[in-house]
C-alpha cells in the first residue's frame, strides 16, 4: 500500500464514465491503465483526455513479449523510439515484465 504522501488511480474501458484520462495522469502519483487507454490517451486532440509520454517517469509494460507487429504495446513503443531518437527529454524509464 502506498503511504498518504501518494495517490493512485486505476483506469480500465469498462469502468464508465470518469475525469479525463489526462487530468487523472496530471493528478495522480501512480495510474494503472491498459495499453490501450493509454495509446487512446497519447492520441486524443481533447485536453482532458490526452497526456504524452514524457508526463510520465515510468512505464511498466506486463506480458512485454507481446510488444511485436501491430499490437498496441507495438504503437507505444514505437512512439517512446521516435521520442528517443528525437531526443525528446524527459522520457520515462520503461520495464517490461513477462513469464
Amino acid at each position: 500500500m502506498l503511504d498518504g504522501r501518494w495517490t493512485m488511480t486505476t483506469l480500465s474501458g469498462d469502468m464508465g464514465p470518469r475525469a479525463g484520462f489526462g487530468h487523472l495522469a496530471r493528478c495522480h502519483d501512480l495510474l494503472i491503465c491498459t495499453a490501450e487507454l493509454l495509446q487512446m490517451a497519447l492520441t486524443s486532440p481533447e485536453e482532458e483526455e490526452h497526456v504524452e509520454l514524457t508526463a510520465f517517469s515510468l512505464i511498466v509494460v506486463d506480458e512485454c513479449h507481446h510488444t511485436h507487429k501491430d499490437t498496441v504495446y507495438n504503437v507505444i513503443m514505437s512512439q517512446y523510439l521516435e521520442l528517443k531518437l528525437q531526443r525528446a527529454q524527459p522520457l520515462p524509464q520503461v520495464l517490461g515484465l513477462t513469464a
